[in-house]
């Protein structure tokens, strides 16, 4: 009868361990480095130090003149860059915050080693390795969470996005598809259903838009065949759209009042 207890005490363990989502605690770093024709450059070597501890890591670039740094700590960092027959390129100002998977292609120009080129980059507005979408919630807009248990979950109603209302039956609008377009980019989503004991599908659709301020387009398809489009809207708002109705609510992202 022991013995069957502690299975099943296992077996509970196990089940809610694989519930639990993923959690990111570290950023990666890549690029390509490249002469002045745009040729890829293989065998440079590639220096990244920690300015917070000083801590260095080394690799050298692929045939295809490509990096990587991988479970990089949040913090900053630089990047020099050497190859012989160039110059040696520095890179400051770089940024790492949890989960980023940022990109900076570095140029070498001919010239002696001994001589360096130094760029303080800015970090891009857009990850372009991945179409996972997530957003940085600071230590003062944790702290202004309401007294309710602490629910770490209500962060994502800091975020920007979109909530769908559908008519008839499917109120949640499950299969609605929703495009949206700012500038020259382009992003799909579908609401979804399910959920589990430890985790829940949540219906609200969110946007990595990095520093755009407005939304040029938004393409609702709905599950009954129905198209709604909204036009020209602040990228910095919670949207809820009806079908039929267009947009019902636009609110700045802030945390749910506790009860």
């Amino acid at each position: 009868m022991r013995i069957r207890e502690i299975a099943l005490c296992l077996m509970l363990l196990l089940g809610f361990a694989a519930a639990l989502p993923a959690q990111e605690i570290t950023g990666n770093i890549s690029g390509t480095v490249t002469d002045t024709s745009g040729s890829a450059v293989p065998d440079a070597k590639v220096d990244l130090l920690s300015i917070l501890t000083g801590a260095e890591r080394s690799t050298t670039t692929t045939s295809a003149g490509v990096f990587f740094f991988n479970s990089l700590p949040v913090g900053d960092y630089k990047i020099t860059v050497a190859k012989d027959g160039f110059k040696k390129s520095e890179v400051t100002g770089m940024h790492v915050n949890v989960n980023d998977k940022l990109t900076f292609n570095i140029g070498l120009t001919l010239g002696s080693v001994t001589e360096s080129v130094t760029v303080t980059s800015e970090t891009p507005v857009l990850q372009t390795e991945t179409a996972e979408v997530s957003n940085l919630v600071g230590n003062n807009q944790m702290k202004s969470l309401p007294l309710n248990q602490r629910d770490f979950g209500q962060l994502v109603d800091l975020v920007p996005g979109v909530k769908l209302v559908g008519s008839g039956k499917n109120r949640d609008a499950v299969g609605a598809r929703v495009k949206i377009v700012s500038d020259d980019l382009t992003q799909w989503d579908e609401v979804h259903a399910g959920g589990s004991y430890l985790s829940s599908n949540d219906p609200r659709l969110h946007y990595g838009l990095g520093k755009k301020t407005k939304v040029s387009l938004i393409e609702i398809h709905w599950p009954d065949g129905k198209m709604d489009t909204v036009a020209n809207v602040s990228a910095n708002n919670f949207l809820t759209i009806e079908e039929g109705k267009g947009i019902t609510r636009a609110t700045p992202p802030s945390v749910r009042k506790a009860n």
